[in-house]
């Protein structure tokens, strides 16, 4: 086991110093973090006394896990939709899937509960060869995940004022080919009002919340256009079921109201 000290600032706002372990790769490590404890005190984030449990921790990740929509949101700029959207959905899901689930596991292995508690930046503290190289990275990541889903967001919104379904999204309606300038703009008011709340965990429930109910409209959608036989509803893709998406419909509803 290696220790390292790291700075941390008490529920009185005062700063001190801590000493940190290390274990490396672990069985009894991991054994040791297999299991839950919500309630265990952390110096990372004094200011958060908030009681979480395993829903109010899902809300505050769950749109960190919503990236890999961001192919199916510029559907107008795929030359084959019908096929690209379905096969790159697939692969960034079981992509992201796997390197999310797999980051967790080894922390789990690396540290103890002590460690991954207090210190925040806990990634970059056994970062080599220097701190700075996953923290540049980290910020790298951010401004590409944001810049996407402003673009993504603005197309979205574009498309819908392009089909005329809501009357006063007129206004960002676009030619094809050209950017959706008004659109974009709006987005980017919306970011920068969530960006002052100043308080991460704040806004992350808040989307989490629009992305639920979204999902299950698109759920209900299928459903209904299954069950209504409607002439236009020809889906091509062979593994889709009216109660797959009715399952997918139940279980946002059920998030929703869990979380």
């Amino acid at each position: 086991p290696q220790f390292y000290n790291t700075t941390v600032m008490d529920s009185m706002g005062m700063e001190r110093t801590i000493t940190l372990e290390w274990t490396g790769l672990s069985s009894e490590t991991c054994s040791a973090n297999m299991y839950s404890s919500y309630g265990a005190e952390q110096l990372a984030y004094p200011g958060d006394t908030k009681k979480y449990n395993f829903f109010g921790l899902l809300s505050i990740w769950f749109p960190a896990v919503t990236g890999f929509e961001a192919g199916s949101n510029r559907s107008a700029d795929l030359s084959d939709p019908e096929r690209d959207i379905p096969r790159g959905t697939f692969i960034a899901h079981f992509i992201s899937s796997a390197i999310y689930l797999t980051f967790p596991i080894i922390f789990a292995c690396l540290a103890p509960r002590p460690s991954l508690l207090n210190d925040k930046f806990f990634a970059s503290s056994a970062t080599w060869p220097a701190p700075e190289v996953l923290v540049y990275g980290v910020i790298a990541s951010t401004v590409g995940a944001a810049l996407t889903s402003l673009i993504s967001g603005s197309r979205l919104l574009a498309a819908i004022a392009n089909d005329k379904v809501l009357p006063i999204l007129n206004i960002f309606a676009v030619q094809p080919g050209k950017e959706p300038t008004k659109a974009l703009l709006f987005v980017g008011l919306i970011c920068a009002a969530a960006i002052c709340m100043g308080e991460l965990n704040a806004v992350a429930p808040i989307l989490t919340m629009f992305f639920l109910m979204c999902y299950t409209c698109v759920n209900l959608s299928c459903v209904l256009l299954h069950l209504l036989k409607d002439p236009n509803w020809r889906p091509s893709f062979r593994f889709t079921h009216w109660t797959l998406s009715a399952a997918g419909a139940a279980l946002c509803v059920f998030i929703m109201f869990a979380i």
